[in-house]
Order: structure tokens, then C-alpha cells, then sequence
């Protein structure tokens, strides 16, 4: 990422060619707590999906716009965050037993 900016809740999110692909919707904070190192789009209009993207995948933030250096195809093929969150959820339900 070329900037220390960080993106903000509500800001366009616009993939490599331009196209707005979501909003903000929250931060992701590493495991100290002190730097973000994530941050989740919402993105759909019908079928509604969030996206948990890394900092990596940021090619430039400004006010109320983050653009990715991903393209559009790429970030539709990104794994639902929510699917992520619920199966952690759920192995957190049912750990593994120990022999």
C-alpha cells in the first residue's frame, strides 16, 4: 500500500479498473489491537455478501474511496467473510477432542 492511510466505515471501494464493488463496513485489528490489518466490504445489492480484504490487496486510499489492486473478477471470487466468521463460530462449539 503506497499511502499509511487507512480506509474508514462508509467508503467507496473501487477494484483496480474503477468499478465500485462496496462499502466499508468495519476495521479488522490485528491481534495487538494497535494496527488494522483488515477491513470488510459489503458488497451486492440483491444477494448481499461480505468480504474480509487485507491491507495487502490496497492499492491507494483517499477521503471516502479505497481502491484495490484487485480486479473485479478476483474480488467477486473472494470467500464470504460471514461464512468464514460462522465456521469459527462453530469450531469454537464443537473443539476437537484431545486422545
Amino acid at each position: 500500500m503506497a499511502s499509511q492511510q487507512f480506509p474508514t466505515v462508509g467508503s467507496r471501494v473501487l477494484v483496480s479498473g474503477g468499478k465500485k464493488v462496496g462499502t466499508v463496513k468495519a476495521l479488522v485489528a490485528g491481534s495487538d489491537g494497535q494496527q488494522v490489518v483488515a477491513f470488510t466490504v459489503e458488497h451486492g445489492l440483491i444477494h448481499r455478501r461480505v468480504i474480509q480484504v487485507p491491507m495487502s490487496a490496497v492499492k491507494w486510499v483517499n477521503p471516502g474511496n479505497v481502491v484495490l489492486a484487485i480486479s473485479a473478477t478476483q474480488f467477486d471470487s473472494s470467500p464470504d467473510a460471514t461464512v468464514a466468521a460462522e465456521m469459527a463460530d462453530e469450531s469454537l462449539k464443537h473443539p476437537a477432542t484431545q486422545s
